[in-house]
């Protein structure tokens, strides 16, 4: 069981991996900035896949390295997948004992 969980990890891990972009143009600078339970933060927005902590309905890769389980409550995230974005969101406080926490999104821009 714990040799399957591991391989489950592992295949994961590679698909994330091997779905990221290339780009030929300059990106934008890094945008991370944590104030209070507000986020702003560019990156690479993707669709969350199967994961531990099953919540959440997107992943964003931040361009400083980390990256943050989201959902949004008001916009439709799925237009945006697969581009760099800009997003504002709100700390949930919702996580699971082994999971990250999850930012509701307010706001997404897409950037060309």
């Amino acid at each position: 069981m714990r040799t399957l969980f591991l391989m489950l990890i592992l295949a994961c891990t590679l698909q994330v991996v091997s779905c990221q972009k290339k780009s030929d143009s300059k990106p934008s600078p890094a945008i991370l900035v944590i104030s209070g339970d507000s986020l702003t933060a560019t990156g690479m927005l993707e669709q969350q896949g199967f994961t531990t902590y099953m919540y959440g309905t997107h992943i964003l890769k931040a361009d400083a390295g980390k990256w943050f389980v989201l959902e949004s409550t008001t916009l439709n995230l799925d237009p945006f997948v697969g581009n760099r974005v800009t997003i504002t969101a709100i700390n949930t406080h919702y996580h699971a004992e082994i999971g990250p926490e999850m930012y509701n999104v307010s706001a997404i821009t897409a950037i060309h």
